[in-house]
């Protein structure tokens, strides 16, 4: 118990210097690679941004057809 614990303490706290590590390194990326990643997060961002009004439609009529559903076996 305790070698799974001290262990699994090891491995958090490792990935949490070296995440702090790279993170105080800067910017350690090319000007290119970094302007292409801002790219595809503005894109992402994009797409998400028009997924929203189709993920609420679809939901909403879920929820319309389970309430007609029960509507209708109390018929």
């Amino acid at each position: 118990m305790f070698k799974k614990i001290f262990i699994s303490s090891f491995i958090t706290l490792s990935s949490i210097i070296s995440t702090s590590a790279i993170a105080a390194e800067g910017n350690v990326l090319p000007s290119g690679a970094t302007a292409a990643l801002d790219s595809i997060k503005a894109d992402s961002l994009a797409m998400i941004d028009y997924a929203w009004p189709i993920l609420a439609a679809i939901v909403g009529a879920f929820v319309v057809v389970k309430i007609f559903k029960r509507v209708t076996s109390k018929v």
